[in-house]
Order: C-alpha cells, then structure tokens, then sequence
C-alpha cells in the first residue's frame, strides 16, 4: 500500500488527455433519461483505457477520507484533482459495476466528474 503522503505528489497525476477523456463522460451523466449502468460500464472503460492510478494503491484514503466525498459529495467542489482521480480510480478498483450501480448515487458520481471537468484543458477537448 502506497504512502497517503505520496497521494499530493504532482508526479502521480494523469496526463492531460487522461483527464479530458474521463471527465468528458460528465455531460452524458448528466443527460435525462440516461442508462446509469451503462454509463458506469463507460466510465470503468475510460479510467482503465486512461490508466488513471491504476498502479497506485490508495485504498486506506479511499476507506477513510475518500468515504467523507462518498457520504456528502458536495465536497467534490473544492477537491485537489488529486482525490478525484483516486476516488475514481479506487471506486472502480474495489468494486465491481453491479455494486456500484447499486450503492452509489448517481450524485456522486455526478459531483466527481464534475470537478474533473474543472481540470479540463480545453485546447485538448476533441
């Protein structure tokens, strides 16, 4: 398990298309009348076709602190890119699409890719 001290380290960041291609799923969450599973399955596909984290291991974070986003995602607003991407990337990483269908909000996941969206270089945006 990897030190929560190394977690703000820029050096663990994703790249700039990584990010963009992750949060540019934001707008289909937040369309009416949306396949929420579906969507899920597109977002896993983008966080491990990114690479994002993958080779990190925060789970202790996302057990403890990242559970604060998890329980009142409103938090999400002022997030370093930082504890979006590893909640991200923990959320898909310990759980499967059926369980997170089920005992995750949509509103978290709303509010996550919202503030990925923050990060977003928009000379990138295809």
């Amino acid at each position: 398990m990897k030190n929560i001290s190394n977690m703000y380290d820029v050096s663990i960041l994703p790249d700039q298309y990584a990010i963009n291609s992750v949060a540019g799923l934001y707008d289909s969450f937040e369309a009416d009348g949306v396949d929420f599973e579906l969507l899920l399955s597109e977002l896993k596909s983008a966080i491990v076709g990114s690479g994002i984290l993958l080779d990190q291991d925060y789970q202790r974070w996302f057990l403890t602190e990242g559970m604060d986003y998890f329980y009142n995602p409103k938090l999400f607003a002022y997030a370093p890119l930082n504890c979006v991407c590893i909640f991200l990337s923990e959320l898909f990483k310990r759980f499967s699409l059926d369980e997170i269908s089920k005992h995750v909000p949509e509103m978290v996941i709303k509010c996550a890719l919202s503030r990925l969206s923050d990060f977003k270089h928009r000379q990138l945006v295809s």
